[in-house]
């Protein structure tokens, strides 16, 4: 099925490449989105190229993976071009993951938005700074600003009313002001204790140790986009099936009956 999706966002890339005001998207919302969808295929390609021992099907997952990266390159995502090259180097170079490497990826989206917001309101960073030809801010900065002074007191439970049809381009923000602080709790300890258990006491396979990588890269992502926890069908598909892949790579019997 990734070989098939693969396919068509490579035709995508023919037939309807670019949106309205230039950017590639390949029909989606945003090169953000593009490029996260982008990003589990390659995760899936890679699994593919490392599980299968059919030269054939090898080179041509490797043709598709390549193109992917082309396309990638293209959409000029910067979250995803940067989370790209940490798989590859912690993959090639096979880095143990650390429980707060784990942790930090958990609750960087929530890191960002803060940092982000006190580099453009103390102004250390010129307001007109361009990373890979595209601007540092990106006005986000002032919906989040804006978003905060609206919330007041209700940043504890939340407003869904209010703003469950916003796109607030970044995951635990965008659950925090729906949902509430305490929600955002919830769900990032969640993620923390499953994504921990299945990699602790375990000797993940490759395939584990892509799955995992994945997944934490995935939820770096959500800095830039409301990915992983409020991503869509897609996204819950994506991330369920590289959960499935550590469990069942696990050699941890404990972790079969996650």
């Amino acid at each position: 099925s990734n070989i098939i999706l693969g396919l068509l966002l490579v035709l995508l890339s023919i037939i309807k490449p670019y949106n309205e005001i230039g950017q590639m998207t390949l029909g989606m919302s945003n090169p953000n989105s593009t490029g996260i969808l982008l990003f589990y295929n390659l995760i899936f390609n890679l699994i593919a190229i490392y599980n299968t021992r059919k030269k054939t099907v090898r080179y041509c997952v490797s043709a598709l993976y390549v193109c992917e990266v082309v396309l990638l390159f293209m959409a000029n995502s910067r979250s995803t071009l940067i989370c790209s090259l940490l798989i590859i180097i912690i993959i090639w170079l096979n880095i143990k993951i650390p429980k707060w490497f784990i942790l930090l990826c958990t609750v960087w989206p929530m890191i960002f938005v803060t940092i982000y917001i006190y580099l453009y309101q103390n102004k250390i960073i010129p307001v007109d700074f361009k990373i890979l030809n595209k601007a540092f801010f990106t006005f986000r900065e002032r919906i989040w600003i804006g978003i905060y002074q609206l919330l007041n007191k209700d940043l504890w439970l939340g407003h869904y009313a209010n703003f469950h049809n916003e796109m607030l381009h970044n995951s635990h923000f965008d659950l925090m002001v729906q949902y509430g602080i305490i929600t955002l709790i919830v769900v990032v300890l969640y993620l923390y204790i499953i994504i921990t258990r299945l990699n602790d006491g375990a000797n993940l396979s490759i395939v584990g140790k892509i799955s995992l990588v994945g997944i934490l890269l995935a939820i770096v992502q959500g800095s830039s986009e409301s990915a992983v926890l409020d991503g869509g069908l897609a996204a819950y598909i994506c991330t369920g099936s590289l959960l499935l892949f550590m469990r069942d790579s696990s050699t941890d019997k404990k972790n079969k009956f996650i």
